[in-house]
Parts: C-alpha cells; sequence; structure tokens
C-alpha cells in the first residue's frame, strides 16, 4: 500500500481523528500519505490555504507526505481523478453528509 491519501477541509477539529488513524495505517504499510484540499470553481480559495493545512497537521508527526490542493468540476472528479494521478490504494475522508456511503456509486463501509 504505497500511496494513501486523506481529502478534507482541513478546518473541522472531529476530522483530526480521521487523519490519527490513518497515519497508523501508514506507518504499518510503510506509506506515503497525500493531504488532499479539494476546491471547486464556485467555491474558490486562493493557495494560502496550503498554510492552513500545515496548521492543521502540525500536532501529527507524518511519516512520508505531501499536501495538493486540486481543483476540478465536482469533489466526486477530484478525488477521482487525483487517487488515478497517484495512484492511490486507499482514500480516507470524513464527512457527516449522509450521501457519504455512496458517494461514488458504490458502497462503502464507514468506521
Amino acid at each position: 500500500m504505497k500511496n494513501l491519501f486523506f481529502t478534507s477541509s482541513f478546518k473541522n477539529s472531529y476530522k483530526k481523528e480521521v487523519l490519527r488513524k490513518l497515519i497508523e495505517f501508514a506507518i504499518i504499510f510503510d506509506s506515503k500519505i497525500h493531504l488532499l484540499k479539494e476546491i471547486r470553481p464556485s467555491n474558490f480559495e486562493n493557495a494560502f490555504e496550503a498554510k492552513k493545512i500545515k496548521a492543521f497537521i502540525e500536532e501529527f508527526t507524518l511519516p512520508k507526505h505531501s499536501i495538493t490542493i486540486y481543483n476540478d468540476i465536482s469533489v466526486q472528479k477530484e478525488i477521482l481523478n487525483f487517487s488515478q494521478e497517484i495512484n492511490a490504494y486507499l482514500i480516507a475522508l470524513s464527512t457527516v453528509f449522509s450521501y457519504s456511503t455512496s458517494f461514488f456509486g458504490l458502497y462503502i463501509t464507514i468506521i
């Protein structure tokens, strides 16, 4: 499991627990974690967002990792296209939306 990625708004503290679990997983498998901040054209944010991501993760000791700010026409497209770009083995996301269990037209078990 070479590449894992975590997509988030990097704003809410409850998402840190999801990242914490992913880090534990990455350490076990010596994986690289790709942190993805998705930005949609209708909700533009500038490159200053990378600093917010760094502030969000500063309490963690991350193994190999990268930070990417990505833009596409929808959240689903961003996640799918980025996962293909890095050849991701695992995608971690944290959401409170009820549609999350069928986010990609597949049923996902949320832990």
